[in-house]
């Protein structure tokens, strides 16, 4: 993806607050809809290596909708809280695989050695009631949007799914 080579993105995303972004018109309705689009143009380009990993792995991933991430930026209007918080997902993995939560320690220190590495930029298992699962973020630098990798238990798929579906209706419930 060529996004960040084109263009000039100076706000640091770890600082610059969900209300200030909307205030910014450029940034909402120039900058952000740009960086979407060619987010699906990488992801239409590298189909086939997607596709590869779906057929090898319980594995899928998404770009956010348009529709989607307003809603996100209304539930988060006056909380205080920054961009780069709130719009950590725009590009989103997961893979499912089988024994994760035997394998914790393996995972935590495979993770932790991404992290020193400056691979990914925070970790954390969410431990949310039903749901379990490792969330990963990768962002280079403060002015990039970070992307989101999930690794969730096949044990725990179902009820993943339901308590993301759940979470999604309480948001939109919330406006």
């Amino acid at each position: 993806m060529n996004y960040y080579d084109d263009n000039e993105v100076i706000h640091n995303l770890r600082k610059l607050s969900v209300d200030l972004m909307v205030s910014d018109d450029y940034f909402m309705n120039i900058e952000l809809i740009k960086y979407l689009s060619e987010l699906e143009d990488w992801t239409d380009f590298n189909k086939e290596y997607f596709r590869n990993l779906q057929d090898k792995y319980n594995f899928r991933y998404r770009v956010k909708k348009v529709t989607t991430i307003i809603e996100k930026i209304k539930h988060n209007l006056n909380r205080h809280r920054y961009v780069s918080k709130i719009l950590n997902d725009l590009f989103g993995e997961r893979i499912i695989l089988d024994n994760v939560t035997k394998e914790m320690e393996q995972i935590e220190r495979l993770l932790f050695n991404l992290k020193e590495e400056s691979i990914i930029y925070r970790y954390y298992y969410r431990n949310d009631g039903n749901y379990h699962a490792f969330h990963c973020y990768i962002q280079d630098e403060n002015n990039h949007f970070p992307w989101e990798f999930q690794i969730w238990d096949s044990s725990n798929e179902l009820i993943n799914y339901l308590e993301h579906d759940r979470h999604e209706e309480e948001r939109r419930g919330q406006k």
